[in-house]
């Protein structure tokens, strides 16, 4: 038996099957009802990581109760919300089983661009590759056009900081098309993100 069939199962004979949903191993079915004498619309859910079916009501008024098209809308909002509950709990599933080391390697060089009304540019090198934390050094870096205001610059690996700095990695999530997605990874060094640097100049400016 199918998680939707399940759910049907617990669906009164009067009730009204406003909108039934299945996607990524969850099920969802929508009716219109009553409670206590009162117009409501059951939200039937059953899937990811409940074992036995989750069971909401909302008041809704008798106009609504009429209007079926209006509680589809809100009915698929509330699918979207399941949507995004999945697609979270995706995440937190993957970022567990990967290491900082599935994406940094001693020796990456990595930028970090800030500031609200200029573009700073800074450049560090990986020292160390933990779990889910890097070690990292500020480099130098080169300016290859403009002055102290406005210009670009690129990294210069050989210019060394003696401070080392741990800063933990942040997961992100890339979804393609068809919902599926792939884990990318940042760093957050002293309050700011940092990426692989591309190895192309980078700009920067003043106010």
């Amino acid at each position: 038996m199918s998680k939707l069939e399940e759910l049907k199962k617990l669906i009164p004979d009067d009730d009204t099957v406003i909108e039934e949903f299945e996607y990524a191993g969850v099920a969802l079915v929508a009716t219109i009802g009553s409670k206590n004498g009162k117009p409501v619309e059951w939200v039937y859910m059953l899937g990811g990581k409940d074992t036995k079916p989750r069971v909401k009501a909302f008041y809704i008024s008798k106009n609504e109760a009429f209007n079926v098209s209006t509680r589809k809308d809100n009915t698929w909002y509330m699918v979207n919300m399941m949507n995004d509950k999945l697609k979270k709990d995706k995440l937190r599933e993957e970022t567990a089983k990967v290491k900082a080391g599935d994406f940094f390697k001693v020796g990456d060089i990595l930028v970090c661009t800030w500031g609200a009304t200029m573009r700073i540019v800074d450049f560090y090198k990986v020292k160390a590759v933990g779990n889910k934390q890097l070690k990292v050094v500020e480099i130098g870096q080169t300016l290859l056009s403009g002055d102290g205001q406005n210009g670009t610059v690129t990294a210069n690996p050989d210019s060394e900081s003696d401070v080392q700095l741990t800063c933990n990695i942040i997961f992100n999530k890339a979804y393609s098309n068809d919902d599926t997605f792939k884990l990318e990874a940042s760093v957050k060094i002293e309050g700011h993100i940092a990426h692989h640097w591309d190895g192309k100049p980078e700009i920067f400016y003043g106010d």
